[in-house]
């Protein structure tokens, strides 16, 4: 018990040291630009960023700035309120799906109609509006606190051309029930199921035929889904699109 005690103790010391902003900067700082090392090999990065810089309180940086595909700058809102921020914040570009944004990337450069559903905070979304200036970007996200931060982060990028969309996209229009992890921010569903611990909320849902027949969109160049395991009912509610290729 006493050791019990002990370690708490120490445990509580140590963050309210990290919390003091001397303290923390004299740590935080080493800690990034060490994660921010090329050669730093994966396995070594996972470790650091897992063991000690999820440990080192970040609630005071407002936002920051990252260098992402062919050296496009993004600014990201509130790293602390979102784990696919700070992870960007700790990690850089490169260490958010680095193959799958590398072809997203590619496709974009092309495309002039994009979208992003399950866009969480924006990051492909706003990786495409930083390789886009013309073309119409689509970002959807039903859950509302994170749509906050999907917005704000497009506001302060300044990309009028990213538009956000606080819907499900699925296979019919109208309400749905909706599943949201309370053990991560980054993840939610329609499966019912998909985590142990979820809450459940109705919102809004649309297929991605009804919203693009709505808005005259003339075709759909690129789509990136990301809907925890209801993938194909996206699919289901877009087939006139497809069949327009």
């Amino acid at each position: 018990m006493k050791t019990s005690r002990l370690n708490k103790e120490l445990k509580r010391i140590v963050k309210s040291l990290l919390e003091k902003e001397v303290i923390n900067l004299t740590i935080r700082l080493p800690v990034r630009t060490l994660l921010h090392l090329k050669t730093m090999p994966f396995r070594l990065k996972n470790v650091v960023f897992e063991q000690i810089a999820c440990r080192i309180p970040i609630s005071t940086i407002d936002q920051f700035g990252i260098r992402s595909f062919d050296g496009k700058r993004l600014i990201i809102r509130e790293p602390a309120k979102s784990s696919t921020a700070n992870q960007l914040y700790w990690c850089g570009y490169k260490s958010r799906q680095h193959q799958t944004t590398s072809v997203f990337c590619m496709f974009a450069k092309r495309a002039s109609s994009i979208f992003d559903i399950g866009a969480n905070i924006g990051f492909y979304a706003l990786l495409a509006g930083a390789i886009k200036e013309k073309g119409s970007i689509f970002a959807f996200e039903p859950v509302s606190r994170i749509f906050e931060l999907l917005k704000d982060n497009i506001n302060i990028n300044m990309f009028s051309n990213v538009i956000p969309i606080q819907k499900v996209v699925t296979d019919y229009e109208g309400v749905i029930t909706f599943y949201v992890n309370l053990e991560s921010d980054h993840s939610a569903s329609t499966l019912k199921g998909f985590r142990e611990i979820t809450q459940e909320i109705k919102v809004p849902c649309i297929t991605l035929d009804k919203y693009v027949e709505q808005n005259n969109i003339g075709k759909v160049d690129l789509v990136k889904i990301d809907v925890e395991g209801e993938d194909h009912r996206v699919l289901k509610g877009m087939q006139r699109t497809l069949n327009k290729r």
